[in-house]
């Protein structure tokens, strides 16, 4: 490769002059001769060629920015120059750059179990291993009993102390022969779970060469991470895609450590027909993956079966936090215009995107925003490099935001564009606020003439504490150039903090409250056995203890007395029963003594 004349340096420097935009940029260009050694003779062919490497940073319309070069002439080896009957002119674009997850499947859950209760009695309630009947029934699979499927009973104790609640049955004291059977059932809807693969990155860089004389597309050459290399019919143009360079604080997502839940069953369920609307992602650590743990998604017979005092806890115990549950959490999120958690069409920081042309489509994207840069390569056989740079003027005509809470995720920006000038144009949006803000990336857009965009940008605040706030708006061009700014002040809230009763406390009052529900009603709710005195050591519960010991030595005491008093009566009556018959005897007596006296 042999370095060219130092006008052509001096053409090059031109370049790079014009070559100051942000959209498209060139890093790097050279003239050289270019040889190719495909023949064994050894007889290698050279050519003149102009070698650019440059940056094209995705946008959201092709034609914001372009790169023009014209051919006009192109000299074979012998140095005979070859005038072209028309130039062409050859112009870049890029799409903008989408993040894809390909999914595959694990396997199904069930929307949510729910707990069904039949009330029976102890005498007929029925929950063994080995029942042909049992009180709930058993639940088939391939014509097999399901393991663990049959529930579990719940009786009341025959000499209860007092009235007491047994897993929503009330029991009501002594003589008690109440029972329940606890039969979990599984929800008709059911979800298919897919594993979330390594993102792919996507986009396309199309170059398209023009006749200029007859203004007439000749021949287009496109460029994508899937083919990186590309060349016209003529051999006049290669272009090489070399690499992407991505902001840290724009680097794609990575889902490897959540499940896609999709609904698949049954197809005519309404959440089923509405396809993506329902599609969510959700942390795999909230899965149970063999059914053998409480709460968790894909809870299953044997969990609910062998639960830990079972009939001592709440109705629907260990069938908590289900894709039903998760579900409802993120549609009330909605109502309150609040970032879902789950649900991917609603999410309004991603815009995931779907194949919805495609029911059975398992894949979902989104594309990234900011700065992100591709660097390729082109080599042409050509005198002279132009770069074009539409320049349209703009202004804001909307910017909103509403208060909101400290350390929330519900702060952001309404913001809306228009282009007000003749040319479809790339706009940069930069945020300026106060320290209290965390800083905020700047935004690229292309418009049309007379288009207008509206989007949504995030705000988080680095403290806990609330305060008024100000940032400056600033729209530039192309160039670089400030165009349009807006001021605009909003206030932040002070944290709350959010106990696991969901109830509202300040610094201030935590101590009360927790120490307050300590004392009153947690030791009650704790051990619920009178005679479980290791509950009583471990919670600390020494006054309820007290309390139970107290109240059965006083029933031992009454019983006692009770006992005594009737042992009194019995050997009273004993006593009287003695007497009367000895009277009696006495009375019997004399009065034989008297007939026989009359006798003699």
């Amino acid at each position: 490769m042999i370095l060219r004349s130092p006008l052509c340096i001096f053409i090059l420097i031109f370049f790079l002059y014009l070559s100051r935009i942000q959209s498209i940029s060139i890093i790097s260009s050279s003239s050289i001769e270019k040889c190719i050694n495909d023949n064994p003779s050894g007889n290698i062919k050279c050519s003149s060629k102009i070698i650019l490497s440059l940056t094209i940073q995705n946008a959201e319309l092709q034609g914001s920015d372009y790169i023009e070069t014209t051919l006009n002439q192109i000299t074979d080896n012998d140095g005979n120059t070859q005038k072209l009957v028309s130039p062409i002119k050859i112009t870049f674009s890029k799409t903008p750059v989408e993040v894809i997850y390909p999914a595959t499947y694990y396997q199904d859950f069930n929307n949510g179990p729910k707990e069904k209760i039949i009330s029976t009695t102890s005498l007929k309630c029925k929950d063994s291993n080995t029942e042909s009947n049992p009180t709930c029934g058993w639940a088939m699979s391939n014509g097999e009993r399901i393991p663990y499927s049959q529930g579990f009973c719940c009786s009341c104790s025959f000499l209860s102390l007092s009235d007491s609640i047994k897993r929503g049955t009330k029991c009501d004291g002594i003589l008690e022969t109440k029972a329940s059977a606890h039969c979990m059932v599984y929800d008709e809807l059911w979800y298919s779970a897919y594993k979330v693969d390594k993102y792919k990155i996507d986009y396309k860089i199309e170059i398209i060469l023009t006749d200029i004389k007859d203004n007439k597309i000749i021949s287009t050459l496109e460029l994508s991470p899937q083919n990186i290399i590309s060349i016209d019919g003529n051999k006049n143009i290669l272009v090489k895609l070399i690499g992407d360079f991505l902001p840290n604080d724009l680097f794609p997502r990575d889902l490897s450590n959540k499940f896609l839940l999709i609904p698949t069953s049954p197809k005519n369920h309404i959440i089923v027909k509405q396809g993506t609307y329902n599609w969510m992602l959700v942390d795999k650590t909230k899965f149970s993956l063999n059914g053998n743990e409480c709460d968790k998604i894909g809870v299953g017979f044997k969990a609910f079966n062998s639960q830990s005092e079972k009939c001592n806890v709440e109705f629907g115990s260990c069938l908590n936090n289900q894709i039903y549950h998760l579900y409802q959490s993120d549609i009330q999120k909605i109502q309150k215009n609040e970032n879902p958690e789950y649900l991917l069409k609603y999410d309004r920081i991603y815009k995931y995107n779907f194949k919805t042309e495609e029911f059975y489509s398992r894949s979902f994207s989104y594309y990234l925003s900011g700065n992100i840069n591709t660097l390729i390569t082109l080599e042409i056989n050509a005198d002279i490099l132009k770069f074009v740079t539409n320049v349209s003027a703009g202004k804001i005509i909307h910017l909103n935001v509403s208060d909101f809470m400290a350390m929330s995720e519900d702060g952001y920006f309404e913001v809306g564009v228009m282009n007000t000038g003749f040319f479809i144009a790339q706009y940069i949006l930069i945020y300026e606020c106060n320290s209290n803000i965390i800083k905020i990336s700047s935004d690229e857009i292309s418009l049309k003439p007379d288009e207008s965009k509206y989007f949504n940008k995030s705000v988080f605040t680095n403290t806990k504490s609330g305060q008024e706030n100000k940032c400056a708006i600033i729209l530039k061009n192309s160039l670089g150039e400030t165009i349009d700014m807006k001021i605009i002040s909003f206030n932040t809230t002070d944290e709350v903090a959010i106990n696991s009763q969901n109830i509202s406390v300040t610094n201030d009052s935590v101590e009360g409250i927790f120490r307050e529900s300590n004392s009153d009603f947690s030791c009650e709710a704790l051990c619920t056995k009178v005679a479980d005195f290791s509950c009583y050591i471990e919670n600390s519960c020494w006054v309820l203890m007290m309390e139970r010991l107290l109240i059965i030595f006083c029933f031992i005491l009454i019983l006692a007395i009770f006992v005594k008093v009737v042992n009194k009566i019995f050997c009273c009556c004993k006593y009287i029963k003695k007497i009367f018959c000895c009277c009696l005897c006495n009375s019997k007596k004399k009065k034989n003594k008297k007939v026989e006296s009359s006798d003699e």
